[in-house]
């Protein structure tokens, strides 16, 4: 048994750093960071825009009552000059997670990492819609486990809820092909 042990423990090791380096040498171009970007803010969303792309989370409600289906998404716009551009990007350019402030419990995303292609044409925008993924650090609490076990049946708890859209993804039209990381919140109450 311990002999399977250390052999995976090996493996593991050995994987983590392989995926490091491969990360750090898929680096190349410089991101454009988040606080570099021209920001607008529109009143009937939450909205960002860098360059020619606008990243939006929003909440259909700003209040829902417990047992109502909660209806979130985020999208991603291309507002540029050209008909169409490619971009390139993990399993989705729109990762999206979770905090619910009364408890102080937050969950995160989980993305495969290939590399896709999408086209994005002017006007018309990605849409990712809001899934309970269930990543989280922090599992060990009772609440935590009652919040997530809610959330996964698709319930959400009355509490404040904060949503944070995160957009990573490769502009490769332009002749510099730019990297963009982009992000923006929307909050919204569960109340009985």
């Amino acid at each position: 048994m311990n002999k399977w042990l250390t052999l995976f423990l090996i493996v593991c090791a050995l994987s983590l750093a392989t995926s490091c380096s491969i990360s750090e040498a898929q680096v190349e171009k410089p991101l454009i960071p988040l606080n570099s970007q021209k920001h607008s803010i529109t009143s009937d969303s939450n909205s960002v825009q860098s360059n020619d792309f606008v990243l939006r989370m929003i909440s259909t409600k700003e209040e829902y009552i417990v047992g109502e289906k909660v209806e979130l998404y985020a999208e991603l716009e291309y507002v540029g000059q050209q008909p169409e551009i490619i971009i390139t990007h993990a399993a989705s350019p729109i990762g999206i997670s979770l905090h619910e402030n009364n408890s102080n419990i937050g969950f995160g995303y989980v993305m495969d990492q290939p590399l896709i292609s999408t086209i994005l044409k002017q006007g018309n925008a990605f849409r990712q819609e809001y899934k309970f993924s269930g990543f989280s650090l922090d599992g060990s609490n009772k609440e935590y486990k009652e919040l997530y076990n809610q959330l996964a049946d698709g319930h959400f708890s009355k509490g404040e809820y904060v949503m944070t859209a995160k957009a990573n993804f490769t502009d490769i039209t332009s002749t510099l092909s730019e990297n963009y990381e982009m992000q923006v919140s929307t909050s919204f109450r569960v109340v009985e």
